[in-house]
């Protein structure tokens, strides 16, 4: 007779979600503990996890300093899961390039 074998589901907890906001043409702040983005201001913490997700043109993303068109680049509908140390950074190419997001309980 084969032994019982129990699964436990483990499901990620959100920290907390940014909601749909414009990427400014200016880039945001990096490595620091709270992330601005369109007026609103979020605890990051450190040593986070995160997705992101382009919800409408072009956002370049960059974990480890200020994002420039050379960082990783998102196209509305994709996302990207990272780790990051200590702050994150965006920047668009338009107006109206959007992006939103989970920060992931560690």
């Amino acid at each position: 007779m084969a032994g019982i074998v129990f699964n436990r589901e483990m499901f990620k907890k959100v920290k907390t979600i940014i909601a749909e906001v414009a990427a400014s043409t200016t880039a945001s702040v990096a490595n620091n503990t709270l992330l601005s983005v369109s007026s609103t201001t979020y605890d990051i913490g450190e040593n986070f996890v995160c997705t992101i997700q382009c919800t409408t043109g072009y956002v370049w993303i960059n974990p480890i300093g200020v994002a420039t068109t050379n960082s990783f680049k998102m196209e509305e509908g994709t996302n990207l899961e990272l780790q990051v140390s200590t702050g994150i950074s965006f920047i668009s190419d338009s107006t109206t390039a959007k992006i939103q997001g989970i920060i992931w309980e560690v």
